[in-house]
């Protein structure tokens, strides 16, 4: 029985979420991926090369890569920078951050014995169902065709009369060279890895949402203060990268209003702050759905524990304070006060049990790789040592 056990907890380990699709299957022939689903730096050149690197040559060719031929040109435009240069290589980067962090959040559900026995085919069925999502064609395929939508709304809301590296103003306003390479390979690939990211962050938390669905077997007394989820919670930190290239698209947007067009940074506070509690929503807010879990295991033991404490008070009162110790009996080195203290701590673990798997150290480092792209902008109108003055001010 152990042996099987054994086999059987040893292939639940396999969980590659970011293993598998068309894309994946292209760039694994390519030779741009690794054995366990991570994209190397030199897969995230290729785009790069694939992107930037042909509107760069086109709109020299052109005379659009910088000069006065157009109002914004390409070396000037911080959207275009950050878009291909900075959010699209972390995108890519993101799966060496992200993958084995999941991987191991959902190996912990065997190891820890958060599954029980009677929910371990339940559990492997829902394992081989999310692997089916990753795997399927049409949602990719689905993500293409959204992402060229996409692009066309993008191009459809310019103005008529823009002057910039991709869009010929005049009389008749035309797309450059380099805008043609935008519409139809750069902008479209770079919407692309987005979109296939929040597929990827879908399949994950149906994942998790149809394990809450499951009896977990919770231990209030766990150390991580989650009865053992700790790790789910934790696997969020990965994220953070992904936090930080989701945000640099719109940090290039907004160093070009304030740069080119003199639009003032507070302008952008209140939309700057609600990104950063967008961010904070999609990568912790489905973790909530382990909150009834967390909610009944805490107040389960509590219970158990608080009877338990009551019981072993009692006894060590009549004992040590009622005059019922054996004459013999020395107060110094008896180990009825070390079970004492020990109990005391295992209420004390239980109170202090948290009704999410996530901690303020996760929901603090999601929240800082959303504001880091933000920094340049700030440190352009505020000096750099009145902001580090703040922050110290801030934590101490």
């Amino acid at each position: 029985m152990q042996t099987n056990q054994s086999s059987w907890v040893a292939r639940s380990f396999d969980f590659p979420l970011l293993e598998g699709g068309p894309l994946y299957r292209l760039l694994s022939r390519a030779g741009l991926t690794r054995p366990e689903g991570q994209w190397p730096i030199s897969c995230a050149v290729v785009f790069i090369l694939i992107t930037w690197v042909p509107m760069l040559i086109l709109a020299w060719m052109q005379g659009v890569a910088f000069g006065d031929k157009v109002r914004i040109p390409l070396l000037m435009d911080f959207a275009a920078y950050t878009r291909f240069l900075i959010s699209m290589p972390l995108l890519i980067l993101a799966e060496a951050a992200v993958a084995p962090r999941l991987s191991g959040a959902a190996s912990s559900l065997i190891q820890r014995g958060l599954v029980r026995d009677g929910d371990r085919q339940a559990w492997q069925t829902i394992t081989n169902r999310t692997l089916q999502l990753r795997d399927s064609n049409w949602a990719e395929f689905a993500i293409l065709i959204l992402a060229y939508l996409g692009t066309l709304s993008a191009v459809m809301i310019l103005p008529s009369n823009a002057s910039t590296w991709h869009l010929l103003g005049g009389a008749v306003p035309s797309p450059s060279l380099a805008g043609w390479w935008w519409v139809l390979i750069g902008l479209p690939l770079f919407q692309f890895l987005i979109y296939r990211w929040f597929w990827r962050l879908l399949i994950w938390y149906s994942f998790l949402w149809r394990t809450s669905r499951l009896d977990l077997n919770l231990t209030p007394t766990h150390f991580d203060a989650a009865g053992g989820l700790g790790s789910v919670g934790g696997a969020q930190e990965g994220f953070g990268l992904l936090a930080l290239a989701l945000m640099a698209g719109p940090a290039g947007v907004f160093a070009r209003e304030i740069f080119l067009n003199r639009i003032p940074l507070g302008e952008y506070k209140f939309i700057i702050a609600g990104l950063v509690v967008l961010m904070l929503c999609v990568f912790l807010g489905p973790l909530f759905m382990f909150s009834p879990h967390l909610v009944a295991a805490r107040r389960a033991g509590l219970r158990e524990y608080g009877l338990l404490a009551t019981v072993y008070c009692r006894a060590f009162d009549a004992k040590w304070m009622g005059g019922q110790r054996p004459g013999d009996e020395a107060l110094l080195g008896t180990s009825d006060i070390q079970s004492l203290a020990d109990l005391g701590n295992s209420y004390a673990f239980v109170s202090r049990m948290r009704t999410v798997p996530f901690g303020i150290r996760t929901a603090a480092l999601l929240a800082l790789a959303s504001l880091a792209p933000m920094l340049p902008l700030v440190t352009s109108v505020v000096p750099l040592r009145d902001v580090f003055d703040l922050f110290l001010k801030i934590l101490f």
